[in-house]
């Protein structure tokens, strides 16, 4: 691995000079340290800046100043407003726009893989999580995590440059285009979401399946496969199996009873009729069908995570 030198030691003649030798190609997170360290020098001395074409004569004694209005950079308080609204994702391309400006296209690409990746590291963990545990973690406090390291990752390597260019007449980029970015953002998380949740099993435990529709039992290793088919059985009979929607339910045995989990919308756990119905359906399993007490739980899965209710007993 190559170590980096430490080019605030540098002069400006000798780093004019290491711009003139390096090879980009070979050495490009060296490239990029260098350029960095020019354009910081360049916007604290107030002389020439940072051109988007020609950037071995960025920094030449003979550099025309540009007109820097018609730049617009993200200033701090955007890129964390963007974050904590938009996620990491967010955060990953108003960095890399910014670097975009500051004609250090490597650090842009690099900034977008960083969100991109983050961003599936985080949701992915937030889906592969027990649901017991992501319904204890307050909501605010995984924005306030991931919005913190941002802020720190942008103040140690934008902030001076941020700062400088603002200085020399670039434009800060607008709410409405800050506000762009974090929809976007949210889009592209949401489509993630989406399409995860077809790969990733609704519940944890073995799969039986039954009737046409293929609908799923999911149940805990320790369950019996007979008490599995004698409930899949009786749900096809009764009727909850026999829609023309895939059903998917799933069996837990706790302290010698069995939870059936049943996905219900949330707007119907007060709905008297479908109370009804379910409860009739869990005395007659619990009852005729099965060897144990048998309760059903309703649950809903939501952004944030799966609530559930215990069914009322019947009166």
């Amino acid at each position: 691995m190559t170590q980096k030198p430490d080019y605030s030691k540098y002069s400006m003649a000798e780093l004019r000079e290491a711009l003139e030798t390096i090879d980009q190609e070979k050495y490009p997170d060296v490239y990029n340290s260098l350029i960095k360290e020019l354009s910081e020098r360049k916007l604290q001395e107030n002389t020439e800046n940072v051109d988007e074409e020609i950037p071995l004569d960025l920094f030449s004694d003979n550099y025309i100043e540009p007109d820097w209005s018609n730049k617009q950079v993200f200033s701090i308080k955007s890129i964390l407003s963007a974050t904590f609204f938009g996620g990491p994702l967010a955060a990953g391309l108003l960095i890399s726009q910014n670097y975009k400006v500051f004609n250090m296209p490597d650090a842009a690409l690099k900034a977008l893989f960083w969100g991109i990746l983050s961003t599936i590291l985080l949701f992915g963990m937030l889906i592969l999580l027990p649901d017991p545990i992501v319904s204890k973690i307050p909501h605010q406090l995984i924005p306030f995590i991931y919005t913190s390291i941002i802020y720190l990752l942008v103040k140690d390597n934008q902030n001076k440059l941020i700062e400088g260019y603002l200085k020399k007449g670039a434009q800060k980029a607008s709410g409405w285009k800050t506000a762009g970015y974090s929809i976007l953002s949210l889009l592209i998380i949401a489509v993630f979401f989406f399409v995860t949740i077809f790969f990733i099993p609704p519940f944890e435990g073995n799969k039986m399946e039954f009737g046409w529709q293929k609908h799923q039992i999911y149940y805990d290793e320790e369950i019996d496969e007979n008490e599995v088919s004698k409930l899949g059985t009786a749900l096809l009979t009764y009727g909850y199996f026999a829609s023309d929607e895939q059903q998917v339910v799933n069996l837990q045995l706790t302290d010698d009873t069995y939870r059936l989990l049943i996905y219900v919308s949330k707007a119907w756990w007060q709905d008297s009729d479908i109370i009804e119905s379910l409860q009739y359906l869990e005395s007659h399993l619990s009852n005729s069908v099965m060897s144990k007490k048998l309760v059903i739980v309703m649950i809903e899965d939501g952004f944030n995570g799966r609530e559930e209710k215990l069914l009322p007993a019947a009166n």
